[in-house]
């Protein structure tokens, strides 16, 4: 397993990342930190903000231990170039070239561990656009049954049950006008608790 990291156009040249990149090669990221900790340059501190994003990477990503991870590849590439000039002297101008580079590091383990990983990207399945398409068409169908399941129960009629009580349908109509007109008279407070509507009931029976 690799673990990969990456800095795209850093404000350093290529040729100078690379004299710091081949101190590095091959060593274990607890090495690597030492040594840069300890060299008075500006490409030092690109290149460890770098290793510890890939070890971060590796812990919280992969749940591998930092202390068994060794750097196994890394490379500086060319990255954009600013173009300016200087003026001099007869109304001639020079060149100047701001290099910039890409700065690619991957990790590796030491000793393979027998324990199981747990990470954010450990976990993850990986599927098939097959698989995808035949759930996405059976959330499709599922969705479809529920639709008609739905508008069946709409169309029953809701006094189907109470002619079989006894309950004649106009009595039972008749009784749901009568809920209907008393929810109306009422005073509407929505967002209010139960019990303080109950007392603003009261209050405006009152009056």
């Amino acid at each position: 397993m690799e673990i990969q990291a990456k800095v795209k156009n850093a404000l350093i040249t290529p040729q100078k990342a690379r004299m710091m990149i081949n101190l590095l090669r091959g060593k274990s990221t607890a090495e690597a930190l030492a040594i840069l900790e300890f060299v008075p340059r500006k490409t030092a501190l690109i290149v460890k903000k770098l290793i510890q994003s890939a070890i971060a990477n590796a812990v919280h990503n992969f749940g591998l231990d930092k202390n068994n991870l060794y750097i196994k590849s890394i490379e500086a590439q060319k990255g954009i170039v600013l173009k300016r000039w200087m003026p001099r002297a007869h109304g001639h101008a020079t060149p100047i070239l701001k290099r910039r580079s890409h700065l690619k590091i991957s990790l590796a383990e030491v000793r393979k561990s027998d324990q199981e990983k747990i990470g954010r990207k450990s976990e993850m399945q990986t599927f098939s656009y097959e698989e995808v398409k035949k759930a996405i068409e059976e959330a499709k169908k599922a969705t479809k049954n529920i639709e008609k399941k739905d508008a069946a129960k709409k169309k029953k009629p809701a006094l189907k049950g109470m002619k079989q009580g006894g309950i004649s349908p106009q009595t039972a109509q008749d009784g749901t006008k009568k809920i209907a007109e008393k929810k109306e008279s009422q005073p509407k407070f929505n967002n209010l608790g139960n019990t303080f509507k109950k007392l603003l009931y009261r209050s405006s029976k009152k009056v």
